[in-house]
């Protein structure tokens, strides 16, 4: 299973908070898969992408980002939805729904192989690979009972440190920070943070709320969504 196509998403360009995006959205992705480059120069590099509240436009950033990020460069590269709560990502990338994160959280903890899916290009993190030929993307997989409790567990770590051995670049599409309380645990493992706001949405106390809620986290700015 791979991306059904190369457009990027429409539904509004992102742009570093402070900075204005107007220019094409081809062009404000590229601008920031170039800061994911400079900001990944340490190797691997786990990049974090989270909101305030939900509707944010998370999984549209990550997706335009991780496509711009995987046609700039060389590297293996990886998208995976940790939302487990709301996924989309398998949406947007045209993959099934499981298995994907859940199943290799699952796996890490009962330390059994991960289940793999039909396609012979997946990998044995249960990722599936995307016609970009160093783009490959894990879905959430099945949705969980107790999403908290599984994402903020030590499995959910090393899976996370298992990624990092096997690509050059993992992005995270996580939950809304002030609407699940996994999402500052998965971030902390990151090495690097963006809190994706929406221009005229979202309230400024929500945005302090969730900056105050990633302390610890290395939080790198914003991306204003939808100018």
């Amino acid at each position: 299973m791979g991306f059904k196509g190369f457009n990027l998403p429409t539904s509004g360009s992102p742009g570093f908070l402070g900075h204005s995006s107007h220019g094409a959205s081809a062009t404000q992705y590229e601008n920031l898969a170039a800061r994911l480059l400079h900001a990944g120069e340490a190797d691997p590099y786990v990049f974090a992408m989270t909101s305030a509240v939900p509707g944010e436009g998370v999984t549209t950033v990550v997706t335009g980002a991780a496509l711009a990020l995987a046609a700039n460069t060389t590297e293996r590269v990886v998208i995976v939805d940790t939302n487990l709560r709301h996924p989309a990502l398998h949406r947007f990338m045209g993959t099934p729904l499981a298995p994907g994160f859940h199943e290799l959280v699952t796996a890490a903890a009962s330390r059994e192989p991960c289940q793999k899916n039909s396609s012979a290009e997946a990998s044995a993190t249960c990722a599936y690979k995307t016609r970009l030929p160093n783009l490959w993307v894990i879905p959430a997989g099945a949705l969980a009972s107790n999403p908290a409790k599984l994402l903020t567990s030590d499995a959910a770590k090393a899976q996370i440190d298992l990624l990092r051995a096997q690509f050059r670049y993992v992005i995270l599409d996580c939950p809304p920070v002030l609407a699940a309380v996994e999402a500052t645990s998965l971030c902390r493992l990151a090495d690097g943070v963006a809190l994706v706001v929406r221009a005229n949405h979202t309230p400024r106390e929500d945005i302090q709320k969730a900056q105050e809620a990633l302390d610890g986290a290395c939080l790198l700015g914003a991306i204003l969504n939808g100018i």
